[in-house]
């Protein structure tokens, strides 16, 4: 089973009091990366690649799109979204 996890950079339009200013050159790849190897670490996850700003998950038995997103919310901290943002999550059929 295969999902697509899409994320994004931060732009002007997401600045707020939780993301006062855009991240430095970078730092979207460096949280994109923690946010890849933070999924890859879960013991239902058979392996993840990211390939630009999308994530491809393979699961090692079945799981649902709600479990999944159940089970990468507590990745998106306050930090992790001063950095990116999430898109979407989808199932390849």
């Amino acid at each position: 089973m295969k999902f697509i996890l899409q994320i994004r950079q931060l732009t002007e339009k997401d600045l707020s009091r939780s993301a006062p200013y855009l991240p430095n050159n970078g730092d979207y790849e460096i949280y994109s990366q923690a946010l890849c190897d933070d999924i890859a670490n879960l013991k239902e996850i058979s392996r993840v690649t990211q390939e630009n700003s999308s994530l491809l998950i393979e699961i090692n038995e079945p799981l649902s799109e709600n479990k999944l997103r159940k089970l990468i919310k507590p990745f998106f901290t306050i930090e992790m979204m001063k950095n990116l943002r999430f898109v979407s999550l989808y199932k390849l059929e």
